[in-house]
């Protein structure tokens, strides 16, 4: 039987492949709830625990959903989100100065800044802010113009 020969892939200063350790990537998301304090805690958290990464979400919230949109019922009680969704995104949206902050105190702590591209924009600055490697959340699968931007700047790629 031939096996493939899988060669390690690197992730800032990590190796990520065979024989190598385990690349813990942190899912911050949104749950830092729009507080860069609690966004830095759980940062911190993450790196005791022993994260290799801490993974963000980036997005414009007037590009990802409408100002009246739909609501599915566990919006209401899982998410607390007593008006719009529209709402709830611009509060928890990571503003561009955000993206710096917390890419320099990743970079203080030792922990790689990851975030989910949703947006060409959003692929910009991360570029900017200079990401050893990209994220994109399954729904973007079909986004056949980001999905092949994000390709271009040939860093690691990881799709959900």
């Amino acid at each position: 039987m031939n096996k493939l020969a899988l060669k390690p892939l690197k992730i800032g200063n990590f190796e990520v492949g065979p024989n190598r350790p385990p690349f813990i990537i942190a899912e911050i998301g949104i749950n830092h709830n729009g507080d860069m304090e609690l966004a830095k805690k759980m940062i911190l958290s993450a790196k005791k625990a022993g994260a290799s990464a801490v993974k963000f979400q980036s997005w414009k919230t007037n590009k990802l959903t409408a100002k009246k949109s739909v609501k599915a019922e566990h919006h209401l009680k899982d998410l607390g989100c007593d008006g719009e969704i529209y709402d709830l995104l611009k509060r928890v949206e990571f503003k561009k100065e955000h993206h710096f902050e917390i890419n320099e105190f990743c970079k203080q702590n030792d922990i790689i800044f990851m975030s989910s591209v949703f947006d060409e924009e959003g692929l910009v600055l991360l570029e900017e802010i200079g990401v050893v490697a990209h994220k994109l959340a399954s729904m973007d699968l079909n986004y056949i113009d980001l999905v092949r931007k994000v390709a271009r700047t040939q860093k690691p790629l990881i799709i959900s």
